[in-house]
């Protein structure tokens, strides 16, 4: 009796500990203390027992807040790697939290808490992809997800549980029991794109209707697709003259047929270029926000580095510089200056992106309200990356999604008409040979390839390599055209 009292006891003081800390997590601002709270969290992952209290602990505390699922997403990235015998009973744990009545310390609604144990699924099954993740994908799992999906009334639980089945899909063996379950996923995804209609006045209930719309039509072509075309293929207007890159680009955007709405879904920062450079003029675009979290929205020349796992993009470097609304925060040369006043955006807004290459500033404008003008750069820098040439670019933490006007429709909140500004969509120029590159490369990338437990990674290799025979070896995202002497190699010198 007195040891099962003490298991309770200490049980409880990790709980406690645990909740301390993500509340102190989720007030800090300053660098140096969200650091150490992140330090102290991530610590706990070293030893089973508080690596499963810390995970059942985030079910019942992640909130909607925009910073906590990045939080979550940079602890599970930064832990200790559980053993399968750990990753079953984080899932058995995880399903207990999701049956009524059986939780005594709950602080959120069935809805919030059937959202978190998604995402925290989500998040494990894509950094323990292979054979741990088989053990996290139990056959209960894989029905209450399935569920979700089917049965579900909010759309934020329907879009997580989709995205949760997708990350488990990365393991063969995970995608084969979701293909094989009996319950016709392809079915279910298709039922769904028919039942979701959105509403053209902005709101947060038609955001989120848009989100799992844009994922479920995605999942029909990517992730699950039964190879028979199910979906109708939109007709693309055949006057975008500018889209976002996926070639010019890090590597998990979920990214539109038209190349102007994209989503991020893992853990990582991702960025993207537009076609399209300018290095003379006044320009204008816009970006309607469907989720409300940490976006880096500016321009940047191709020199911009960008590193998904390490967190660095638009603006984290001297090459570019981005607005960021939700922390209120304009970046250039990797610092952060006040920018933007207090309220951060929320889903619907309409970010507005002026730049006067003339003069070296920038404006930003929230739903029409000019933010006020900046200088991100000094003179003689903006103009350098003028020079070079610069894109729009955007980074994107997980769960974020934007849709990107370049002037192909009709502007919401145009700057005023004094500006004299120009669209790049009306200068811009996409032959047919590199718009079907782009769309090409778009469903490359986009294609799951499930990891096959035990297969050989050789053979995985072998079977990308077509898509970058006529990629640079340094870059890999254009076509070589250096030639390093005195070897003659286009690439790295296999002879060094």
């Amino acid at each position: 009796m007195q040891k099962l009292a003490l298991r309770i006891l200490g049980r409880f003081s990790r709980k406690t500990f645990i909740r301390s800390a993500w509340k102190n997590l989720n007030s800090l601002s300053e660098h140096d203390e969200l650091s150490e709270a992140l330090d102290t969290l991530i610590s706990m992952s070293h030893e089973e027992n508080e690596f499963i209290e810390l995970i059942t602990v985030i079910v019942d505390v992640l909130s909607e807040a925009p910073m906590a699922s990045a939080f979550l997403c940079h602890i599970i990235d930064s832990a200790a790697l559980p053993s399968k015998e750990t990753s079953y009973k984080i899932t058995t744990r995880l399903l207990q939290k999701l049956k009524p009545g059986l939780c005594i310390y709950r602080t959120k609604s069935k809805r919030r808490t059937r959202i978190n144990a998604a995402i925290i699924w989500s998040v494990l099954a894509e950094k323990l992809a292979g054979e741990i993740s088989l053990s996290l994908f139990s056959d209960n799992v894989c029905i209450t997800l399935m569920d979700y999906l089917q049965y579900g009334t909010d759309p934020n639980v329907r879009l997580f549980a989709l995205i949760a089945l997708e990350k488990f899909g990365i393991t063969g063996q995970n995608k084969e029991k979701i293909m094989s379950s009996g319950r016709d996923i392809q079915k279910i995804l298709l039922s769904l794109v028919k039942e979701l209609q959105i509403n053209e006045n902005p709101s947060d209930n038609s955001t989120r209707r848009r989100q799992l719309k844009f994922c479920v039509e995605w999942a029909l072509k990517n992730t699950f697709d039964s190879g028979k075309h199910d979906l109708e293929e939109n007709s693309i207007n055949p006057n975008i003259n500018v889209m976002l890159n996926p070639m010019d680009a890090t590597a998990h955007w979920k990214i539109s047929p038209h190349g102007l709405e994209i989503r991020n879904d893992y853990s990582s920062f991702e960025s993207i270029r537009a076609t399209m450079g300018v290095s003379s003029g006044k320009w204008f675009y816009e970006a309607i926000l469907l989720t409300n979290g940490i976006m880096q929205i500016g321009y940047a020349t191709k020199r911009c580095m960008f590193g998904p796992d390490e967190g660095t993009g638009v603006g984290d470097d001297q090459f570019g510089f981005a607005f960021d609304g939700c922390r209120n925060v304009l970046w250039a040369n990797g610092v952060s200056t006040p920018y933007g006043g207090n309220e951060s955006w929320k889903p619907g807004d309409v970010v507005g992106v002026y730049m006067d290459i003339g003069l070296c500033c920038v404006r930003f404008y929230l739903n029409g309200k000019d933010l006020g003008i900046a200088y991100p750069l000094n003179l003689a820098q903006f103009r350098r990356l003028a020079e070079n040439g610069l894109h729009p670019a955007l980074s994107f933490t997980s769960y974020q999604q934007a849709i990107i006007n370049f002037g192909a429709e009709k502007f919401r909140h145009p700057p005023p008409s004094t500006f004299n500004y120009q669209t790049l969509n009306s200068r811009g120029q996409l032959s047919p040979e590199l718009r079907d590159s782009i769309q090409k490369r778009e469903w490359r990338m986009s294609r799951y390839r499930p990891i096959s437990v035990g297969s050989c990674w050789k053979q995985q290799l072998e079977d990308t390599d077509e898509d970058f025979d006529a990629q640079c070896s340094i870059c890999f995202a254009m076509p070589p055209v250096i030639t390093l002497g005195p070897c003659n190699h286009d690439g790295f010198c296999p002879t060094l």
